[in-house]
């Protein structure tokens, strides 16, 4: 045991580094969760931000952290970064990051100890993780320092994607580009649609459509054409880039495509033509939680507070690539409630026009969903707003919470 005993009592200390860690995998979980708005978040990352207080107590008073966080929990990198970085701790950042691996996720852990707060990115330590000879170290340095960096410091990197050659570290500059409009790199980006790998392939066609590149739409087909894990990502962003009539919806509909793939493609598209279609598809237990998964993100409705959910009796899944990973988790709907509710709401939907969260898609409506919509939500709005104005960065809305909420009372003000 630490030396920490005359701040805390034994029993309180280990609930202590077994709740702090926690609480940043309760906060990972709220920025993915499908029920999880922004007021959510803002509460998670308050917890958060008491237990990491706490620590920093603990600590001031001689507390080792290094021997009694477990660092096999979720949470134990981000606690053992943060209060590391803090206290200027050695040893403790380095048996955090040891922990990592080449683990994206934990990874991601770290990425979120940079950008805290209460940590300062100009520490020198911080640095030298740039050239850290782990990548998923380096691709944590960089997801920490650019993602919501000034543009300008982007710019003043233009030959990073060409000195950078581990995919999980290109990966992530290249989401940080599109994300960011950073046309500096374009050039690279462009030389990356033939990359060898899929990930780095995707990650920079997408960065290159963010950033108005037409001919990047040809090389996200070709994606979109073949079996692979990213199929389900390259629809998602030719709908919402492309923004295709009906006909084109119908045509997907009637092809071979995964089920489970058709009924977000209605979600992405928006149209209310082909809700009946999702309500249909949830009579089918194997892809019920899809359909209603869908038609909550194209209607807005809450299906949980509305009580139109039951229980469904499991049944075997059929191996299918494009089954979302946290499907079953998802709650089951019950497809006589759900046609019972469109009945009623039906006459709010225009046809031929497109919804999100039951708004009609505009600037405005997509700043709302920010403000007010679940996390899948929201993130489907950030991705939409930012092709309605080219230029505009994508939205993070996995950020710091209180600085979303700083960010959002800024949208609609005059330049």
């Amino acid at each position: 045991m630490s030396s920490n005993k005359s701040i805390f009592s034994s029993p309180i200390w280990q609930q202590l580094i077994t709740d702090a860690p926690f609480a940043w995998h309760q906060r990972n979980e709220a920025v993915q969760g499908l029920q999880f708005t922004l007021p959510d978040l803002l509460h998670t990352d308050q917890i958060l931000d008491a237990n990491i207080d706490a620590l920093r107590i603990a600590k001031q008073a001689g507390a080792s952290l290094h021997e009694d966080l477990d660092f096999e929990d979720w949470g134990a990198v981000f606690i053992g970064a943060v209060l590391g970085l803090m206290f200027t701790d050695e040893e403790l950042l380095d048996t955090a990051l040891a922990a990592i691996g080449e683990d994206i996720d934990r990874a991601k852990e770290l990425e979120n100890a940079i950008s805290w707060p209460v940590t300062h990115a100009a520490n020198q330590r911080i640095a030298q993780w740039r050239y850290h000879e782990n990548p998923a170290i380096r691709r944590a340095f960089f997801g920490a320092l650019y993602a919501n960096a000034d543009p300008k410091t982007l710019h003043s990197e233009p030959q990073l994607l060409r000195t950078e050659q581990h995919p999980i570290v290109l990966t992530r500059l290249l989401d940080i580009a599109g994300n960011q409009r950073n046309k500096a790199w374009k050039s690279d980006i462009v030389r990356l649609y033939n990359a060898e790998l899929l990930e780095v392939r995707f990650y920079a066609i997408r960065a290159g459509i963010l950033l108005g590149d037409a001919k990047a739409f040809s090389h996200l087909n070709n994606i979109i054409n073949e079996e692979g894990s990213y199929r389900a990502d390259a629809l998602e962003l030719w709908l919402q880039a492309n923004k295709p009539g009906e006909t084109t919806i119908a045509e997907i509909l009637e092809t071979e495509l995964s089920t489970h793939l058709q009924c977000q493609c209605v979600a992405w598209a928006g149209y209310p033509e082909f809700v009946p279609f999702l309500i249909r598809t949830m009579e089918e237990p194997l892809y019920a939680r899809t359909a209603g998964y869908a038609f909550s993100l194209l209607s807005g409705v809450d299906i949980m507070d509305e009580d139109l959910d039951w229980e469904l009796t499991e049944t075997e899944q059929k191996e299918d690539l494009y089954r979302p990973a946290n499907e079953s988790d998802w709650l089951c709907p019950n497809p006589d409630k759900i046609q019972t509710w469109w009945k009623q709401h039906t006459s709010k939907f225009a046809p031929k026009t497109r919804y999100m969260a039951g708004y009609p898609i505009t600037k405005s409506n997509l700043d709302k969903i920010l403000i007010n919509g679940t996390q899948p939500q929201r993130q489907a709005a950030a991705l939409e707003r930012s092709f309605l104005t080219q230029g505009i960065p994508v939205f993070d809305v996995k950020a710091y919470a209180p600085l979303q909420q700083q960010r959002l009372m800024s949208l609609n003000k005059p330049a």
